[in-house]
């Protein structure tokens, strides 16, 4: 997966209608999703990461991955970084939980290794769009933790 963070407009976003998606799954309201500047996006697998709502009193985020066709939701959290801005780089350690998709499609390796690619793509953002991304990715629900290990 080649993964890149871009900034976005709204037009882009909107074809995924990621509003209706909320309602009629009964998701939690998607904050700012007009605002919703930038994501993590594979152009070639036509998938990517977005932030849809922000930091909540628990420390976790939650995000949308759209992989294939299919969407996945979950929240996370980043509990440590290192940040190197002489040689652009960075690492972080995040923790993910609630890892779920729409329709029941089922969480695959290859579907947990694309979303740990993007994950570890996403540090630094578009502002900062830093040459070298590391991560240690834990999932919190042990079935995806066996599934997909604790690192990229």
């Amino acid at each position: 997966m080649s993964v890149a963070n871009e900034y976005i407009t709204g037009e882009k976003l909107k074809r995924y209608d990621l509003e209706s998606l909320r309602t009629a799954h009964h998701l939690p309201p998607i904050g700012g999703l007009p605002d919703i500047e930038d994501w993590t996006i594979d152009h070639g697998r036509h998938a990517f990461l977005i932030e849809i709502w922000g930091r909540q009193t628990t420390g976790f985020s939650g995000y949308a991955f759209h992989w294939k066709g299919t969407w996945c939701f979950f929240d996370m959290c980043s509990t440590s970084s290192r940040i190197d801005s002489l040689s652009r780089s960075c690492w972080f350690k995040f923790l993910v939980k609630g890892l779920f998709t729409l329709g029941h499609a089922p969480l695959t390796e290859e579907l947990l290794s694309d979303l740990k690619e993007a994950i570890t793509a996403l540090p630094g953002g578009v502002p900062l769009n830093f040459l070298k991304h590391s991560a240690e990715i834990e999932f919190l629900d042990e079935k995806l933790s066996k599934m997909g290990g604790s690192k990229p």
